[in-house]
């Protein structure tokens, strides 16, 4: 009986620690600034998955909605696919809003190159399915989102926005 308590213990501790997805920060360059992410690297993602990128609300940031979202990481433990939380230029999106009054509207900060350099990363790193590249964002993120939708409709396959509305043509930059 001994025994048998030993190695149920010894599976447990070791699918806990299979299934814990590692955390990663990294940063690229991105028009002299040194834009960063955060992302899992699980144990079951292989060559040829999918990329998702959530993105955080307005004056938010990508560790704390990692934190924020544990129900969702888990949930993707044992999916062929890499969450990446990507960090707003200090906190913000150049999003599709033109009222929008943040630095990253102001200074009209380039997040198709900041996107598309991350595409690009996570295909050389990981060997991602370019075909499977998805966005889900809330708020100012959600904005985000859907300015990657209209801007880059080649490289998203699917974006998804939370307590964002779709802006009307006139209000887009």
């Amino acid at each position: 009986m001994k025994k048998i308590i030993i190695l149920f213990v010894v599976s447990y501790l070791t699918c806990i620690g299979l299934s814990q997805a590692q955390v990663i920060s990294d940063s690229i360059l991105v028009e002299g600034n040194y834009r960063t992410f955060h992302y899992n690297k699980t144990a079951s993602a292989k060559t040829e998955g999918s990329l998702v990128f959530v993105l955080h609300g307005s004056g938010g940031n990508g560790k704390d909605l990692m934190e924020r979202t544990e129900n969702l990481r888990q949930k993707t433990a044992n999916e062929n696919v890499l969450l990446v939380y990507p960090n707003g230029y200090k906190r913000y999106w150049n999003e599709c809003r033109k009222a929008a009054s943040s630095l990253a509207n102001k200074e009209n900060i380039n997040e198709e190159a900041f996107f598309g350099g991350m595409i690009e990363y996570f295909g050389k790193k990981y060997k991602i399915d370019e075909k499977q590249v998805f966005a889900v964002g809330t708020s100012g993120g959600g904005h985000m989102c859907y300015k990657l939708g209209i801007t880059m409709p080649g490289k998203f396959r699917a974006v998804a926005a939370i307590i964002a509305n779709l802006p009307a043509e006139e209000n887009m930059d």
